[in-house]
Protein backbone atom coordinates (compact mmCIF):
# COMPACT_ATOMS: atom_id res chain seq x y z
CA UNK A 1 0.00 0.00 0.00
CA UNK A 2 1.28 3.14 -1.14
CA UNK A 3 1.36 6.03 1.47
CA UNK A 4 -1.42 7.74 -0.50
CA UNK A 5 -3.31 4.94 0.06
CA UNK A 6 -3.06 5.34 3.51
CA UNK A 7 -3.84 8.75 3.51
CA UNK A 8 -7.05 8.01 2.15
CA UNK A 9 -7.93 5.19 4.36
CA UNK A 10 -7.17 8.04 7.03
CA UNK A 11 -9.43 10.35 5.61
CA UNK A 12 -12.41 7.50 5.31
CA UNK A 13 -11.89 7.03 8.93
CA UNK A 14 -11.82 10.79 10.10
CA UNK A 15 -15.05 11.33 7.75
CA UNK A 16 -13.07 13.85 5.09
CA UNK A 17 -10.64 14.95 3.40
CA UNK A 18 -6.98 16.91 4.58
CA UNK A 19 -5.55 19.73 3.13
CA UNK A 20 -2.34 18.87 0.79
CA UNK A 21 0.57 21.46 2.11
CA UNK A 22 4.06 22.12 0.03
CA UNK A 23 5.86 22.09 2.91
CA UNK A 24 6.80 20.85 6.14
CA UNK A 25 6.80 24.84 7.59
CA UNK A 26 3.38 25.52 6.33
CA UNK A 27 2.07 21.83 7.85
CA UNK A 28 3.50 22.73 10.83
CA UNK A 29 2.39 26.43 11.08
CA UNK A 30 0.34 27.33 13.97
CA UNK A 31 -2.67 28.08 11.39
CA UNK A 32 -2.42 25.62 9.23
CA UNK A 33 -5.67 23.19 9.57
CA UNK A 34 -5.30 19.41 9.34
CA UNK A 35 -3.33 18.12 6.79
CA UNK A 36 -0.32 16.15 5.24
CA UNK A 37 2.51 16.93 2.35
CA UNK A 38 4.93 14.58 0.68
CA UNK A 39 8.21 14.91 -1.01
CA UNK A 40 9.17 14.58 -5.10
CA UNK A 41 8.38 10.30 -4.60
CA UNK A 42 4.87 10.62 -2.90
CA UNK A 43 5.73 9.90 -0.08
CA UNK A 44 4.49 11.08 3.25
CA UNK A 45 6.84 13.27 5.18
CA UNK A 46 4.59 14.92 7.34
CA UNK A 47 0.99 15.19 9.25
CA UNK A 48 -1.01 17.73 10.68
CA UNK A 49 -4.23 15.67 12.82
CA UNK A 50 -4.33 18.26 15.57
CA UNK A 51 -7.83 18.89 16.98
CA UNK A 52 -8.86 16.11 15.60
CA UNK A 53 -10.95 14.95 18.38
CA UNK A 54 -9.19 11.80 18.25
CA UNK A 55 -9.41 9.29 21.24
CA UNK A 56 -6.71 6.45 19.91
CA UNK A 57 -3.85 7.04 17.24
CA UNK A 58 -5.26 5.42 13.91
CA UNK A 59 -3.22 2.58 12.96
CA UNK A 60 -3.13 3.95 9.58
CA UNK A 61 -0.48 6.10 10.68
CA UNK A 62 2.13 3.59 11.42
CA UNK A 63 2.31 2.79 8.10
CA UNK A 64 3.86 6.02 7.36
CA UNK A 65 7.06 4.54 7.12
CA UNK A 66 8.69 8.04 5.90
CA UNK A 67 6.93 10.54 7.92
CA UNK A 68 9.44 13.31 9.73
CA UNK A 69 6.80 15.47 11.22
CA UNK A 70 4.11 14.44 13.38
CA UNK A 71 1.48 17.05 14.98
CA UNK A 72 -1.64 15.28 17.17
CA UNK A 73 -1.62 19.22 18.90
CA UNK A 74 -4.91 19.20 21.48
CA UNK A 75 -7.00 16.01 21.45
CA UNK A 76 -7.98 13.31 23.90
CA UNK A 77 -5.39 10.71 23.02
CA UNK A 78 -4.62 9.02 26.44
CA UNK A 79 -2.29 5.82 25.07
CA UNK A 80 0.44 5.74 22.31
CA UNK A 81 0.57 2.31 20.61
CA UNK A 82 3.83 0.48 20.96
CA UNK A 83 3.37 0.70 17.04
CA UNK A 84 4.83 4.20 17.15
CA UNK A 85 8.60 2.72 17.44
CA UNK A 86 7.72 1.87 13.60
CA UNK A 87 7.97 5.70 12.59
CA UNK A 88 11.94 5.65 12.45
CA UNK A 89 12.30 8.83 10.42
CA UNK A 90 10.28 10.97 12.66
CA UNK A 91 11.85 14.28 13.62
CA UNK A 92 9.45 16.01 15.21
CA UNK A 93 6.19 14.70 17.33
CA UNK A 94 3.85 16.82 18.93
CA UNK A 95 1.66 15.25 21.63
CA UNK A 96 1.10 18.73 23.28
CA UNK A 97 -2.27 19.22 24.82
CA UNK A 98 -3.73 15.90 24.89
CA UNK A 99 -4.55 13.43 28.13
CA UNK A 100 -1.13 10.90 27.94
CA UNK A 101 -0.72 8.97 31.49
CA UNK A 102 2.13 6.92 30.10
CA UNK A 103 4.74 6.52 27.33
CA UNK A 104 4.97 3.30 25.87
CA UNK A 105 8.70 1.97 25.90
CA UNK A 106 8.86 1.99 22.17
CA UNK A 107 9.01 5.89 22.30
CA UNK A 108 13.05 5.33 22.81
CA UNK A 109 13.16 3.54 19.33
CA UNK A 110 12.72 6.86 17.46
CA UNK A 111 16.14 7.45 17.07
CA UNK A 112 16.16 10.60 14.79
CA UNK A 113 13.91 12.21 17.17
CA UNK A 114 15.06 16.29 17.80
CA UNK A 115 11.70 17.51 18.86
CA UNK A 116 9.25 15.99 21.64
CA UNK A 117 6.18 17.82 23.19
CA UNK A 118 4.50 16.42 25.87
CA UNK A 119 3.60 19.39 27.63
CA UNK A 120 -0.56 19.34 28.87
CA UNK A 121 -0.56 15.22 29.57
CA UNK A 122 -1.10 13.70 32.59
CA UNK A 123 1.95 11.61 32.78
CA UNK A 124 3.59 11.24 36.06
CA UNK A 125 6.52 9.22 34.90
CA UNK A 126 8.38 8.77 31.91
CA UNK A 127 10.18 5.26 30.61
CA UNK A 128 13.77 5.17 31.02
CA UNK A 129 13.94 4.12 27.33
CA UNK A 130 13.92 7.77 26.80
CA UNK A 131 17.08 8.34 27.38
CA UNK A 132 17.70 6.01 24.08
CA UNK A 133 16.93 9.42 21.95
CA UNK A 134 20.33 10.43 21.50
CA UNK A 135 19.40 13.55 18.63
CA UNK A 136 16.65 14.86 20.60
CA UNK A 137 17.04 18.73 21.25
CA UNK A 138 14.08 19.90 22.69
CA UNK A 139 12.06 17.96 25.08
CA UNK A 140 9.21 19.79 26.29
CA UNK A 141 7.11 18.15 30.05
CA UNK A 142 5.37 21.22 30.92
CA UNK A 143 2.32 21.10 32.58
CA UNK A 144 2.04 17.08 33.71
CA UNK A 145 2.39 15.47 36.64
CA UNK A 146 5.59 14.38 37.39
CA UNK A 147 6.85 14.15 40.41
CA UNK A 148 10.50 12.52 39.60
CA UNK A 149 12.46 12.03 36.05
CA UNK A 150 14.39 8.59 35.50
CA UNK A 151 18.38 9.27 35.56
CA UNK A 152 18.38 7.96 31.95
CA UNK A 153 17.45 11.42 31.24
CA UNK A 154 20.94 12.31 31.58
CA UNK A 155 21.95 10.13 28.09
CA UNK A 156 20.58 13.30 26.31
CA UNK A 157 23.52 14.42 25.06
CA UNK A 158 22.27 16.69 22.39
CA UNK A 159 19.31 17.94 24.35
CA UNK A 160 19.22 21.95 24.47
CA UNK A 161 15.93 22.30 26.20
CA UNK A 162 14.01 21.19 28.44
CA UNK A 163 10.72 22.60 29.81
CA UNK A 164 9.48 21.27 32.70
CA UNK A 165 7.32 24.31 34.29
CA UNK A 166 4.28 23.07 35.98
CA UNK A 167 5.09 19.75 37.70
CA UNK A 168 5.32 17.88 40.67
CA UNK A 169 9.42 17.52 40.56
CA UNK A 170 11.18 17.83 44.14
CA UNK A 171 14.65 16.73 43.01
CA UNK A 172 16.32 16.10 39.52
CA UNK A 173 19.24 13.52 38.97
CA UNK A 174 22.44 15.02 39.35
CA UNK A 175 23.87 13.81 36.10
CA UNK A 176 21.68 16.43 34.06
CA UNK A 177 24.30 18.65 35.52
CA UNK A 178 26.85 17.43 32.87
CA UNK A 179 23.89 18.53 30.20
CA UNK A 180 24.38 21.39 28.34
CA UNK A 181 20.72 22.50 27.96
CA UNK A 182 18.13 25.44 29.09
CA UNK A 183 16.32 24.09 32.18
CA UNK A 184 12.87 25.66 32.25
CA UNK A 185 12.30 26.94 35.11
CA UNK A 186 15.35 28.35 36.53
CA UNK A 187 13.94 28.77 39.73
CA UNK A 188 10.70 27.20 41.85
CA UNK A 189 9.29 30.50 42.07
CA UNK A 190 8.56 30.28 37.80
CA UNK A 191 7.83 26.62 38.76
CA UNK A 192 4.14 27.19 40.00
CA UNK A 193 3.98 23.74 42.05
CA UNK A 194 7.34 22.02 41.42
CA UNK A 195 10.17 23.16 44.18
CA UNK A 196 13.18 21.53 42.26
CA UNK A 197 16.38 21.24 43.71
CA UNK A 198 19.18 18.86 42.37
CA UNK A 199 20.43 15.95 44.60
Amino acid sequence: MSDLDVIRKLEEELGRELEVYKGLELLMGRRSTPGYCVNDQQQVIGLNLAREQLYVLPPEITALRNLQSLNLYDNSLTALPSEIGALQNLKSLNLWKNQLNALPPEIGTLQNLHSLNLGGNELSTLPPEIGALQKLQTLDLRINELTALPPEIAALQNLKSLNLWINQLRTLPPEILDLNLEIKPKSSTEAKGNDVKIT
